[in-house]
């Protein structure tokens, strides 16, 4: 019953290993169990973390990124 991470985003996913996906203001980013940001919302979309990377799409690019937010395969559409 006790409150960790204060209630400041629009959405947010469950997490996925020690991250989870959250949106606020339309913009996808992540967070770490105590609410840090660990990635600023700045994506269109984001898919969990699988196998230490995650799917993305900014604008009109798509890709893949690392737990630390490194862009480790990027390609526009």
């Amino acid at each position: 019953g006790k409150i960790v991470i204060a209630f400041e985003f629009d959405e947010a996913e469950s997490f996925q290993g020690s991250l989870a996906a959250v949106a606020t203001a339309g913009l996808w980013g992540f967070i770490d169990k105590t609410g840090k940001v660990i990635i600023e919302p700045k994506f269109d979309w984001v898919e969990g973390f699988r196998y230490a990377l995650s799917r993305f799409r900014k604008g009109q690019e798509t890709g893949y990124l690392n737990p630390s937010g490194e862009i480790v395969y990027q390609t526009g559409e």
